[in-house]
């Protein structure tokens, strides 16, 4: 499994570095800022681990310019329960808080990769059929809310649908 680690703090990173390194499936790079980490980045790299506060870009700016193309787990010292929302809405996989233990680390790593091979296995239809449902109207609120739909019923997340009566629960349900 290849793991990018992007962080500033040189100690961190080399610390990281070779903990990971003594886990065998793990083959780690590291870079010292997510500017760097674009450069460089391959496409056969499966995690990345970066640090939300760096100079220059930030890790949330370097997981919008990620584009959703990789897994992240995000590391932090200065947690705040803003950027922790913010993160999980750009579709980060884990959040750390500073300081973890290496194996917190590398469970999340392994979790990480289990939910993608499950959520690949699946193949969902990415294709929106929103003509042939029964949705007598398409807007783009209602598109972003199939969008919705779809990421979570690629997972095994329960999920509440809640309004009035007559709203089409049901139906949205069934999509």
């Amino acid at each position: 499994m290849n793991i990018v680690i992007v962080e500033d703090d040189i100690n961190m990173r080399k610390s990281l570095e070779i903990a990971l390194g003594d886990y065998e499936e793990f083959s780690v790079k590291s870079y010292k800022s997510a500017t760097e980490a674009l450069k460089k980045l391959s496409n056969d790299t499966d995690v990345i681990v970066t640090d939300i506060n760096m100079p220059g870009m930030d890790g949330l700016e370097f997981i919008k310019e990620l584009g959703g193309k990789y897994d992240v787990i995000i590391m932090t010292g200065n947690a705040t329960l803003n950027r922790a929302i913010e993160s999980v809405r750009l579709g980060v996989k884990d959040f750390l808080t500073k300081p973890f233990d290496i194996d917190t680390l590398a469970t999340a790593i392994k979790r990480t990769s289990v939910i993608t091979q499950k959520t690949k296995a699946k193949k969902p239809d990415t294709t929106p059929n929103i003509k042939n449902s029964s949705f007598l109207s398409i807007s783009a609120n209602l598109d972003k809310t199939l969008n919705i739909a779809k990421k979570a019923a690629q997972t095994d997340v329960s999920v509440m649908i809640m309004g009035e009566s007559g709203v089409g629960k049901e139906l949205f349900s069934r999509y």
